[in-house]
């Protein structure tokens, strides 16, 4: 694979915007530093990947099966970023002291005006092996063990390296044990599955941030030296009674930053200029607890009819409802105490008719039935200090209909 995406961005500021950045100064000061001043930049990262890879299966026995692939990789990622400026008003008629003033705000603008060039080459082998041993049919266990890639790369933005800022990202390599089981028990009535695993993250990719003198947020990807991921997951379904359903489904993950002591400020703590150990805090956008449940009724239209009767024999009638929930979680890299969503949970249902050979589905339904007020995202704002977040539906109804051709 070759990929090569250039990119370029200019910024200008108007005389509102020198106004509103410029708040707390005399208009003389923020119009010769801001009004008509623009940044330039470009960047033009390539990306160069090769890779081969095998997958194969073995019977040891009736019972017992082992497999697993190979894969190796060569990948290069080459490019650079460069920044420049353009003076808008000049500080002709200002004080000494004005002027210098002028010029600080200016170059705080934007950040610093940058030039740089970096490159990153990595070979990595990555695989997986299982073993699977299946003493019926009905019933299977299995044991895996895998190596993962995720390539790594460079980075090309404004970079600020005195904050801790790096060109180059490392690959993140993951280390998976899983442990699982899969069982069928009464004739295939109730299925129920579970499993535990262990992941150990070296050189996690993640996002970092610093902040310039007027707020504005420069991000960029970097590494977290070792993420901790372990958990179970549990999942039933079946057949309660004659017509009706459930499901139950239940996962745990904990998943925290084993070694992460180079992380950024989060927004409220900007001012601090040193790097944050984030070392024992919950990854971003992991719950610890996900958990489902529901119900699903279906029953024959006749069982409404006189038993003399013969029409809608063939015709299912269904109801059925969801619960979902999931605990509190951050929703931004920048783990700052206020972008940490709340737990929620949402309960939907529907109902329905169809015949039993399933040629067409009319059906009506409801999501967050009860209107649970809660957010999904909150991420600090650009600029002005601020935070702002994505709530999440509010109640909705709505209905459908589907026909197999």
């Amino acid at each position: 694979m070759y990929e090569a995406v250039p990119d370029s961005i200019y910024d200008a500021i108007t005389p509102q915007g020198a106004k509103y950045y410029g708040y707390g100064y005399s208009p003389a000061v923020y119009n010769a530093a801001l009004n008509g001043y623009g940044y330039s930049a470009s960047d033009d990262p390539v990306t160069d990947s090769l890779a081969g890879y095998v997958r194969a299966k073995y019977q040891i026995s009736r019972q017992l099966t082992i497999e697993g692939g190979f894969r190796y990789s060569f990948v290069t990622k080459s490019g650079g970023y460069e920044s420049s400026t353009s003076s808008g008003a000049s500080f002709a008629g200002l004080s000494a002291t004005d002027a210098r003033t002028a010029a600080t705000l200016r170059n705080s603008m934007f950040g610093s005006v940058m030039s740089y060039r970096a490159f990153h080459r990595e070979t990595e082998p990555s695989g997986s092996l299982s073993l699977v041993y299946r003493p019926s049919e009905a019933h299977l266990l299995y044991a895996t063990y895998s190596r993962g890639v995720r390539n790594g790369g460079i980075n090309v933005a404004n970079l600020n390296v005195s904050q801790g800022a790096n060109p180059d990202v490392k690959p993140e390599l993951n280390d998976m044990f899983e442990f699982g089981v899969k069982n069928a028990f009464f004739n295939k009535r109730l299925l129920v599955n579970a499993s535990a695993f262990w992941n150990n993250v070296h050189n996690y990719i993640t996002s970092a941030s610093y902040y310039t003198p007027t707020g504005t947020i420069i991000s960029y990807l970097t590494n977290a030296k070792h993420v901790v991921s372990r958990g179970f997951e549990l999942d039933a379904r079946g057949t309660i009674a004659p017509g009706l359903e459930g499901r139950l489904s239940a996962a745990y993950t904990d998943a925290f930053y084993a070694s992460f002591r180079n992380a950024t400020q989060p927004l409220e703590s900007s001012n601090i200029k040193t790097m944050r150990d984030l070392s024992g805090n919950q990854i971003p956008l992991n719950s610890k607890w996900n958990l489902s449940a529901g119900l699903e009724y279906t029953i024959p239209f006749q069982s409404f009819l006189p038993t003399s009767s013969h029409w809608g024999s063939d015709l299912l009638l269904y109801i059925g409802g969801d619960y979902t929930y999931r605990s509190s979680y951050y929703a931004d890299p920048s783990e700052s105490a206020y972008t940490r969503i709340a737990p929620y949970g949402l309960f939907d249902a529907h109902i329905g008719a169809r015949p039993r050979s399933g040629k067409w589905d009319v059906s009506f339904w409801g999501h967050n039935m009860l209107d649970k007020r809660y957010f999904i995202t909150m991420t600090p704002q650009t600029h002005g200090g601020m935070f702002y977040g994505q709530l999440g539906d509010p109640a909705m109804f709505g209905g459908e209909f589907t026909y197999h051709l």
